[in-house]
């Protein structure tokens, strides 16, 4: 529903031919699509967590598992630098996303600028 504030209202409302959504559908549409994201993002962060463990526990390691064919086809035996700071960039956005998952859960996190951890993979 657009408009002022005051035409606001908790259900669904039809107004001559048209229907507005109420603010309480709107609120539990925008809490579950959250929720949803949320889980969605900390299993991503998990399987990430995964594969850098896997991988040997650093950003080059990382790097070098993920572009695995294209270091093969360069002939080379490791990523080079602009892969590297993918796999960098990757590791800052999950564990960002994560951070912000376990301060909607209750745990303490530290202050940063997650926001632009997460643009970088955006």
């Amino acid at each position: 529903m657009s408009g002022h504030t005051s035409e606001k209202r908790w259900d669904d409302i039809a107004v001559g031919n048209k229907r507005y959504q109420g603010i309480s559908r709107r609120a539990s549409d925008s809490v579950n699509s959250l929720i949803t994201t949320l889980n969605g993002v900390e299993e991503a962060y998990q399987q990430m967590q995964e594969i850098y463990t896997y991988a040997g526990g650093t950003d080059q390691l990382l790097a070098d598992l993920l572009f695995t064919e294209d270091i093969a086809e360069r002939g080379d035996s490791v990523a080079n630098a602009a892969e590297v700071a993918k796999a960098t960039d990757l590791v800052a956005a999950m564990s960002a996303a994560h951070q912000i998952y376990q301060a909607a859960d209750n745990v303490a996190v530290t202050q940063s600028d997650r926001f632009s951890a997460l643009r970088r993979m955006s």
